[in-house]
This record gives C-alpha cells, sequence and structure tokens, in this order.
C-alpha cells in the first residue's frame, strides 16, 4: 500500500510512469548518492521519497 503511494504522487508529479521511473531508479544528491528506490523498504525511507518529491513538485531543489 505504501508503494502505491509514492508511485501514485509520483506519477502525478512527474507527469509519466516512465518519467517517474527513470527518477526513482537514479541515485540522488538530497538522499546522499541512494537511489530512491533503495530507502523505500521502511516507512521512514517512504516518507523521505514524498518529502522529496513534494519538493520537486513545488520547485524547492536543495
Amino acid at each position: 500500500m505504501e508503494l502505491a503511494e509514492v508511485s501514485f504522487y509520483g506519477i502525478e508529479v512527474f507527469g509519466t510512469k516512465a518519467k517517474f521511473y527513470v527518477w526513482v531508479k537514479s541515485p540522488s544528491v538530497d538522499l546522499n548518492g541512494k537511489r530512491p528506490l533503495d530507502i523505500l523498504s521502511c516507512s521512514y525511507g517512504k516518507e523521505l521519497v514524498i518529502d522529496l518529491i513534494g519538493r520537486i513538485e513545488h520547485g524547492i531543489f536543495a
């Protein structure tokens, strides 16, 4: 259920599944070089990824 929440939100923000999947599989400076996909295994990681997607949605990149 939690992964579905992240996926729906990510696809909404990125516009397509393909763009979201590329992003979720790419290393992120905001996550110390980890891929968002790598930290989704726990609730804390899910919250970090949702927060990061929200910052991207609102144009806050730093």
